[in-house]
């Protein structure tokens, strides 16, 4: 029986090493999110073999008063059956909000990597057609011309039906 401990325990120090010496690595980096107005968007980052995680928004810490005040909110680690750690941020589709810049950085020691930049991208209502002019050639035939309508994020609606 002592030689079954013995090894047991000769198995958990080198499992201890073993673990010591996985460097950070992400399992799964946040993405993009396209969502629309007064929605929640939901951000997550997964490692293995770090230390800790942290996020930024727009440069700065999403767990500042300002960001706070708005319902940003960062929670984690969720720890996963293997073993890595799952953090959460998330935060609600608002015009202030839109076009934000995050990031999720992983740690071990002195390592620190970063996720690479992801973004919220709100789609909000239509703005209004504008700079209409019609002219009109004969009885069958006409130029219409306008600019065209866009959401929030400055993106231009490019298929239209008209009808007459």
């Amino acid at each position: 029986q002592r030689v079954r401990m013995m090894i047991v325990l000769v198995f958990l120090l080198q499992l201890q090493d073993i673990t010591k010496a996985i460097d950070p690595v992400f399992v799964e980096r946040p993405q993009t999110v396209h969502t629309i107005l007064n929605k929640t968007a939901y951000f997550q980052c997964i490692c293995r073999g770090c230390v800790g995680q942290f996020w930024e928004l727009n440069k700065g810490s999403p767990s500042n008063a300002q960001n706070k005040a708005k319902g940003v909110d960062a929670d984690g680690p969720y720890f996963l059956s293997n073993g890595d750690k799952l953090y959460n941020l998330s935060m609600p589709a608002l015009n202030e909000l839109n076009n934000s810049n995050i990031t999720c950085y992983i740690y071990k020691d002195a390592t620190t990597l970063p996720s690479g930049l992801v973004h919220l991208h709100i789609q909000g209502f239509l703005s209004q057609v504008s700079n209409t002019t019609i002219v009109q050639f004969n009885i069958t035939t006409f130029k219409l011309s306008f600019s065209a309508p866009f959401t929030l994020a400055n993106v231009s609606i490019l298929y239209y039906i008209i009808e007459i």
